[in-house]
């Protein structure tokens, strides 16, 4: 995985290893950066250009741009909808198939059996597994003593139900002191995430961590 952009002359290249860390000391050029990439994330064109094995890829399909991290949602709509289709259909596979009919045939009769105690007629009509599950009212946890463990979790939530993508977390260094940010890297790098630090300012290098700063002229190091 490979990021490009025409104001970049080098190129940000994504390995299993390590993380990347991009300093821009520009403010002006930080908010372009991340500008484009959010509104490519929202399925519209931009200047920054994502690759696979060197073929074009969709933004909206294989990054997550946090910027806040205090914002992150674990039980956000969409993900919530994900997970509940992934157990609707874990729940119709062959290890589950006859809990999953016999649970649905007694509450049923359950019901049925409940109607029986008054004069008017109640019925009651087919019920769907889904419609168990989101009576159950399924969330994902999200108590975390330490953000970097909440992030972390994060992560692994996306990755289960959405797929493989890249990271891109901007100013994380502000939210968390460099032992936990090299704590966290080590734990990314050791379950093989794909991440990239943008961040205004640079800081303490990390272990096992690819490193640019584009400063105010645009000069690389």
């Amino acid at each position: 995985m490979k990021i490009v952009h025409p104001k970049i002359n080098s190129k940000i290249e994504m390995f299993d290893c390590e993380i990347n860390v991009l300093v821009i000391e520009a403010p002006g050029f930080l908010y372009e950066l991340l500008t484009d990439i959010k509104k490519q994330i929202n399925n519209f064109e931009g200047n920054t250009v994502l690759s696979i094995c060197n073929e074009p890829v969709s933004f909206h399909k294989y990054v997550e741009l946090i910027t806040d991290p205090l914002a992150i949602e674990m039980n956000s709509r969409t993900i919530m909808k994900k997970v509940l289709v992934a157990m609707e259909k874990c729940g119709q596979d062959a290890v589950y198939y006859e809990r999953t009919q016999k649970l649905m045939a007694e509450i049923e009769t359950y019901i049925n059996d409940l109607s029986l105690n008054f004069d008017t007629e109640i019925e009651c009509h087919d019920i769907s597994f889904q419609q168990i599950l989101k009576a159950a009212e399924v969330t994902v946890a999200d108590e975390y003593s330490r953000l970097v463990d909440r992030i972390y979790a994060y992560m692994e939530l996306i990755r289960e139900f959405e797929g493989d993508k890249l990271f891109i977390f901007v100013n994380l260094s502000s939210f968390i002191k460099n032992e936990q940010l090299q704590e966290f890297v080590n734990t990314v790098v050791g379950h093989s995430f794909r991440v990239l630090l943008i961040d205004s300012h640079d800081f303490e290098r990390l272990e096992q961590e690819n490193h640019l700063i584009v400063d105010c002229d645009f000069c690389e190091f």
